[in-house]
């Protein structure tokens, strides 16, 4: 066996190595990393190590209540007790699970059997020697809806509990624990709490909605927090913390109920703060208490901002937005943007003031680290050629860039940019791998000379939505000879006989470019083999 083996250092890189190539994904973990399980029997030397790797992250209780002796269960497609739990039966229990770090307890079609029986759970929490049976657990993901098992989720609350994923209902008996949990768990830094419609029904269940404020407001030194709705007290809290580096709010209001003025920030508020995550589906967030949230943010390092499913404001209110958005000083930092449009009010008649206008997106152009931007706004947009160079030149790190518009019901205008708008991104974005924009294809710019044409070797996938097309032989030449390794074109499904042509179009344009771009190489190797020979002749002193 070679030394280096012997090093727990180098034998923990392999193990965690190991854990990342041999299962695509948690989902499909039940005990764990067979590789893992075969280390563990190899050798002595090995076995620890392995065995703390292979029971790290559990999925499921199966593989604990299999540590049982084999006579205290009936498996019948649940496990079903037959006899009672002694305390010798503890044993082997315990040994392994000391050693688990993780756990998530739900619903896990892969087990075949329950993920968390009752008689068990409740054999377990009547003779458990210790108050937490995972004394070691470090990370507990609490994702079932059955109430029935609720009462046992104390059996996973260990002391050194630092991060907490909760699936919440809107009753009190999740106010409750929530209550308790503030009162106990101060080792706590990541916080995740869903539910299905809590944060639509929250309002009929006060006490979910005061559970979840009293236990936010002892979170002190928390740093990734997840939440369906948020209190302003908490709100506040929050803003106050030096150590808040991640923050998603499904439904987010700023201000008190019936009250028109929302109370001051601390200053400086949310320090910290670099993942800001606002929003959910089916939520309709409206915008005006996000820019306000944004315009009181203090010059920060946010790195990300994300904005889902908010409804359609005006032209006018989204360039408000942008503007806020600037003034937060994340100019340097800011490196993803995510901002949807999707949900129409109720008073919505005509699409013309509703949308995104050069004047409401100028403020964008002062982030130069931008590196995926994701515009989304169903009433679409009206942008130029100048602005989309604007914007190619203004975002040099751009790797992923999508506009995204609706043009199922007419909302959106007829493009006006054009495919010059594509030569700027290839001239500007080198990084540039995924485009999706609307564009006016029959209006095509002649492509530079050779020598002075941009060959952008990134961009991969190019989505069009609804574009029309004049000629298909003369676009797949135009984006051949400008993105050379284009795999894809995405287009609408269209809506009417004239979007099925359009498809039908972009489907043959996407077959062509390849052909293009054989050609261009053709054309590259013949020329350059011509200047060889030429040279070669003027070396040899021949009249050419």
């Amino acid at each position: 066996m070679h030394r280096c083996l012997s090093l727990p250092e180098v034998f923990q890189i392999i193990l965690e190595k190991l854990d990342e190539a041999d299962l695509p994904s948690p989902s499909y973990r039940s005990l764990g990393s067979s590789s893992h399980a075969r280390l563990a029997r190899t050798c002595r030397l090995f076995s620890d190590a392995a065995l703390n790797m292979l029971w790290r992250n559990q999925y499921t209780m199966i593989a604990l209540l299999k540590c049982f002796p084999a006579h205290l269960w009936e498996v019948t497609g649940l496990n079903d007790s037959s006899s009672a739990i002694g305390p010798a039966d503890w044993e082997r229990f315990l040994l392994y699970a000391a050693r688990i770090k993780s756990i998530t307890l739900g619903p896990n079609l892969l087990a075949h059997a329950a993920d968390l029986p009752l008689d068990a759970l409740e054999m377990i929490n009547i003779t458990r020697p210790a108050e937490c049976i995972l004394p070691n657990l470090r990370s507990l993901s609490w994702v079932t809806p059955d109430p029935a098992v609720l009462p046992f989720i104390r059996l996973f609350l260990c002391p050194g509990l630092s991060a907490i994923s909760l699936m919440l209902e809107p009753t009190p008996a999740h106010g409750s624990l929530l209550l308790w949990l503030g009162s106990t768990a101060h080792s706590l830094r990541e916080v995740t709490l869903s539910g299905t419609d809590f944060a639509m029904d929250s309002e009929t269940h006060p006490a979910t909605l005061d559970g979840i404020t009293s236990f936010i407001l002892t979170l002190d030194n928390i740093k990734t927090l997840s939440v369906p709705r948020l209190h302003p007290s908490a709100q506040r809290h929050l803003a106050s913390l030096p150590t808040l580096r991640t923050l998603t709010i499904g439904d987010f209001s700023s201000a008190e109920p019936g009250s028109s003025h929302p109370h001051p920030y601390p200053h400086p508020s949310f320090p910290a703060l670099s993942h800001l995550t606002l929003g959910g589906p089916r939520l309709g967030t409206k915008l005006a208490p996000v820019t306000s949230l944004l315009s009181r943010i203090s010059p920060s390092a946010l790195e990300t901002f994300m904005f889902y499913d908010g409804l359609v404001p005006t032209s006018v209110a989204m360039g408000t937005f942008f503007a806020a958005l600037h003034s937060s000083g994340a100019h340097l930092h800011l490196t993803q943007l995510t901002v949807c449009f999707t949900i129409l009010p109720f008073d919505f008649v005509d699409p013309t003031g509703y949308r995104l206008t050069t004047a409401g997106l100028t403020p964008l152009l002062s982030f130069p680290c931008l590196q995926y931007v994701e515009l989304g706004v169903r009433t679409g947009f009206e942008i130029d050629d100048p602005f989309c160079a604007a914007m190619a030149a203004a975002w040099p790190q751009l790797e992923h860039l999508d506009l995204n518009t609706d043009f199922s019901y007419d909302l959106a205008p007829p493009p006006t940019a054009t495919a010059a708008s594509l030569l700027a991104f290839a001239t500007h974005c080198p990084r540039l791998t995924g485009l999706n924009l609307p564009l006016d294809m029959t209006r095509m710019p002649e492509l530079p000379p050779r020598s002075l044409r941009p060959e952008q070797t990134a961009l991969q996938v190019l989505g069009v939505l609804d574009s029309a097309v004049d000629s298909t032989a003369r676009t797949a030449r135009f984006l051949a000879s400008l993105f050379p390794c284009l795999a894809q074109i995405d287009s609408a499904f269209g809506a009417t006989e004239a979007g099925v042509v359009r498809r039908r179009e972009w489907v043959a344009v996407e077959e062509l470019v390849p052909v293009f771009v054989a050609v261009v190489l053709d054309e590259d190797r013949h020329w350059r083999a011509e200047s060889r020979r030429l040279r070669d002749m003027i070396d040899k002193g021949t009249q050419v």
